[in-house]
């Protein structure tokens, strides 16, 4: 997994307060290029969003989207399990479907990231919940939190496509499609393809 070189593990290390412990978790996410456009696409690194970069991305896109055009999804909640659905990849690292690791090991490795990351909170369970809330995919907000966490990696796509890099756009849209988006999202992933 490739990490930039950065200071933020001097905060995760120290004795310091619990929220400066957990900014420099937040910090290796900034830091922490999304794999899959490396490894897969061989993408320049310095060229490639972090996964800090796609947890803002996705948190607008979650708000925005749940709040204009899906009512039936409370936008508030939907929000927190997409702001807190990645966090553990600030330990674990960001794992790609091609790596060789498998979804119970993925979660093992992220339930034991957000143990540390949260330890000394009193109300850890309520973070650590909405990540477990994203992994069972059973509310309307996680479900709603997954198909806007696969269209923002898809727009992603098109915007990496358009500068230049040859990313397989077929490949993202079948995979993009397997999720079912509908509605709204449905209508923007079609626009996004006449662009």
């Amino acid at each position: 997994m490739e990490k930039k070189d950065f200071s933020g593990q001097k905060f995760v290390s120290s004795e310091a307060h619990e929220i400066i412990r957990i900014y420099g978790y937040i910090a290796q996410l900034k830091a922490l290029h999304r794999q899959g456009w490396i490894s897969k696409w061989h993408m320049d690194p310095a060229k490639v969003e972090s996964v800090g970069d796609h947890i803002f991305a996705g948190c607008l896109l979650t708000f925005l989207l749940a709040r204009e055009y899906a009512p039936e999804v409370n936008a508030e909640h939907a929000l927190k399990i997409f702001l807190f659905h990645d966090l553990g990849e600030s330990i674990v690292g960001d794992y790609t479907p091609y790596d060789d690791i498998t979804e119970d090991d993925k979660n093992q490795q992220e339930a034991q990231a957000f143990g540390k990351i949260f330890a000394d909170l009193k109300n850890k369970e309520e973070y650590i919940g909405y990540w477990e809330e994203y992994r069972a995919q059973v509310t309307k907000e996680a479900k709603f939190a997954k198909i806007i966490d696969k269209l923002e990696a898809v727009m992603m796509a098109y915007l990496y496509e358009a500068d230049g890099q040859e990313i397989g756009l077929a490949e993202w849209d079948a995979h993009f499609l397997q999720y079912a988006p509908s509605g709204e999202v449905e209508k923007i992933f079609f626009a996004l393809r006449e662009i």
